[in-house]
């Protein structure tokens, strides 16, 4: 059996999630115009998962990687991600 096999059903468990959030929140937004409250929490719940699981998902490539340069990318990326995130997040708060 494929031991990554119970990671990969968690990694698409989520992203289904992340893109059902997301499809309400584009619903959302069409039916009114997106100032609701529930389309700022749908697509927030759904931008969180998409840039979570981006990030675990890159997080694999770069551990295949023996070059310590794509770490160091990944970890600069990974940061700029959370932090402007969490800015955007109390920006909108």
């Amino acid at each position: 059996m494929n031991e990554k096999a119970p990671l990969n059903k968690v990694l698409e468990c989520c992203a289904f999630f992340g893109i059902a959030c997301i499809a309400i929140a584009l619903i959302f937004a069409v039916c009114f115009q997106g100032t609701t409250i529930i389309y700022n929490i749908f697509k927030t719940i759904g931008d969180a998962v998409a840039y979570i699981l981006a990030i675990a998902l890159a997080g694999f490539y770069v551990k295949g990687k023996t070059h310590k340069a794509w770490l160091v990318l990944y970890i600069i990326f990974v940061v700029v991600i959370v932090v402007f995130y969490i800015l955007g997040l109390v920006k909108i708060v």
